[in-house]
């Protein structure tokens, strides 16, 4: 029986406090639930970290059957969740009701029941790494029961570390290793399964008529090692080392966006649970971030108005159709992990700038070679007259948009020029516009329509070119100089720009800039997104390229021409040389990039260095939930503000 103890009873005609709201819940150890968000962004890190050696990765689940019921409660604290019991027959004595175990309607039983479980990864993790030798357990051969048909047999490399990942969600303990030594498997399996049964003891021990906390039909059912395996709503290969949702839940995702989007009015309650479903999804398809913002933005709206329902507008409308595409796409293909994490080590180096004028980037080699180029485009006279300024504050484009526009043309210029090589790359692009590299960071923004629409039109090309993650940085306008002179009134004929930006940062010897140009297609599109006329998101797959042209000046002085990017450049003389170098002192000072002179700090959890590491003992969050709580709080706050009033227009100037 499960009690509702969010049920508040009356007695002569006065309503007494549920016991879910009498519970004092400074006292529950909330701080022991800190890492429930960072097991998927780990294991996803952990599958994209390991090296490509050929070497499977195996995944196990080991699931505990009736874990609440095993949390002994007090005698004297038992008296808190007492109940009467509903009579057989009418006359009967009531009887009281004593639980000695959490009970699972009770708002505080999570963190007391991931005190626990928390404790024993932490437990499992020690018995893993102090290689203590543990004996045999007797559950063990389940676990250990590998076909090995379907896994290759791959030699480790002596020199490398075998790769392992510890993770508990709630009651779902779940281990990764990447190996093929049955040796290393046994210790890794008996570490965990041992550490388990010394925090949940067996029947033989308790006296318990529960049986075993880990129940041996479960075991069989997802605890064996395999390559292949549903982890928390996701199916993982260890092999292909990519993510996906089953088709099952894809199906009644679909089943649930038709509904919605027949429908002309819709319950904010169910709209929060689809939204819910919808942000889980995006966890494995970064294309549906940006998606999320707009709709968020409505059911905030919608709570702080005590609005119950919502039309089904042409943009809730819109949400939906993008959304059931996006899920068709992701039965297309599984996503590869690699996707979803920045490289550490950029292949290429980029910086932009965007103005009332136009908009320009430079582009430099990172850990591939590059010619260095330059790009620019003048906004025509429809962008300028709608941006917001001192003198037209009724604007709907803000110097925000104009410069996250830039971060996309910059990456659709790299793409032109390199293709195929930014397959799971992570390009690193620096930007001085606080807003547009925060958007960039978090893929998401609920307070601009058009950043949204721009975010989910390089989400699509990101996806198409199979990339990764961008590392999007902030950098001061002081330094950010090149692609400032990009972006600021100019000569726009090809040949005198060139002549113009060489003279202000010469290139080395023998060596010189190339020019990129946008087709009218590419830029119409562009106008197309800030003009607030969004296009879908198959307009952005199936781009038109033709027309784009890379241009230099050759040894004689003239202008060529070529719509293909040559890394190489031939002189009269029939000699080759490579024409990548790295920028000079005068062109981009390196202090631009020393961390006290930025003023964006990404968290470290969601940045190029990855998701952070777990603590040796979970009791170690405390200071950092507390800090998250604070945070948490203070963003609410800004938030309905935010909601409460028109977001105030920014000023280019």
């Amino acid at each position: 029986m499960i009690l509702d103890l969010s049920f508040e009873l009356k007695v002569d005609g006065t309503k007494l406090r549920s016991v879910n709201d009498s519970s004092d819940k400074e006292l529950a150890p909330h701080h022991a639930m800190y890492e429930l968000g960072n097991v998927i962004p780990r294991i996803i890190w952990q599958m994209a970290l390991a090296p490509d050696t050929g070497v499977p990765i195996l995944f196990s689940k080991i699931d505990l059957k009736d874990g609440y019921w095993r949390m002994v409660v007090d005698e004297h604290d038992a008296w808190n969740f007492a109940y009467v019991l509903p009579p057989e027959n009418p006359g009967d004595e009531p009887e009281l009701v004593i639980p000695d175990a959490v009970q699972m309607g009770w708002s505080e039983s999570p963190p007391f029941f991931c005190a626990a479980t928390e404790t024993a990864r932490d437990l499992a993790e020690s018995y893993y790494t102090s290689k203590r030798p543990l004996p045999p357990h007797p559950m063990e051969k389940i676990v250990l029961d590998i076909d090995w048909n379907d896994i290759p047999k791959k030699e480790r490399d002596p020199d490398l570390a075998f790769l392992h990942l510890l993770e508990v969600y709630i009651d779902d303990f779940i281990a990764l290793i990447q190996t093929t030594d049955m040796e290393e498997i046994t210790r890794l399996t008996r570490s965990l399964l041992h550490a388990i049964t010394d925090i949940f003891p067996p029947p033989d021990i308790t006296g318990s008529a529960m049986g075993p906390a880990i129940s041996e039909k479960k075991l069989i059912a997802e605890g064996t090692w395999e390559t292949r395996k549903e982890v928390l709503g996701w199916v993982l290969d260890g092999i292909a080392r990519t993510i996906e949702l089953p088709t099952k839940k894809i199906d009644k995702l679909l089943a649930e966006l038709r509904t919605a989007r027949r429908s002309k009015t819709l319950r904010v309650s169910e709209l929060r649970k689809l939204q819910g479903k919808l942000q889980f999804a995006s966890v494995g398809m970064p294309v549906g971030k940006p998606l999320l913002g707009p709709m968020d933005l409505i059911i905030a709206k919608a709570k702080h108005k005590n609005k119950s329902h919502v039309k089904a507008n042409e943009l809730v409308i819109t949400y939906f159709r993008n959304w059931a595409g996006l899920l068709h796409l992701m039965r297309s293909r599984p996503t590869h992990v690699r996707e979803l994490t920045p490289r550490p080590c950029p292949q290429y180096r980029g910086l932009v700038d965007a103005s009332k004028w136009g908009v320009g980037g430079v582009w430099f080699p990172g850990s591939d070679p590059l010619a260095p180029f330059v790009w620019f485009f003048e906004w025509p006279d429809s962008i300028r007259r709608a941006l917001c300024s001192a003198q037209n504050p009724q604007g709907s484009l803000t110097i925000s948009d104009l410069e996250l526009m830039g971060v996309f043309m910059h990456w659709l210029a790299l793409e032109q020029a390199v293709g195929t090589n930014l397959h799971h790359q992570s390009p690193a692009i620096w930007c001085d516009n606080l807003p547009a590299v925060a958007w960039t960071y978090k893929f998401r923004t609920s307070t601009s329509q058009i950043a949204a629409n721009i975010l989910r039109a390089l989400a699509t090309r990101l996806h198409v070119c199979q990339a990764g993650t961008l590392s999007v940085d902030h950098i001061s306008g002081v330094y950010n100089v090149m692609a400032d002179v990009a972006s600021r009134k100019h000569p726009t004929d090809p040949s005198k720009f060139l002549t113009y930006f060489s003279s202000k940062f010469p290139p080395p010897k023998n060596s010189c800039w190339t020019l990129f140009q946008f087709n009218n297609n590419i830029t119409s599109l562009i106008c197309s997104e800030l003009q607030q006329k969004p296009l879908t998101m198959a307009s952005w797959r199936r781009l038109n390229v033709k027309g784009c042209a890379f241009m230099a000046h050759g040894p004689d002085g003239c202008l060529s021409t070529s719509q293909a990017f040559n890394p190489t450049y031939k002189e009269s003389t029939g000699n080759s040389r490579s024409t990548s170098w790295e920028p000079s002192p005068t062109m981009c000072d390196t202090v631009a990039f020393l961390p006290e002179n930025t003023k964006f700090a990404p968290k470290r959890s969601r940045w190029r260095f990855g998701p952070s590491p777990r603590r040796s003992n979970w009791m170690e969050n405390l200071i950092p939930w507390q800090t998250r709580k604070a945070n948490i709080q203070r963003r609410l706050a800004s938030f309905s503000r935010a909601t409460a009033a028109p977001t105030p227009q920014a000023n280019p100037n």
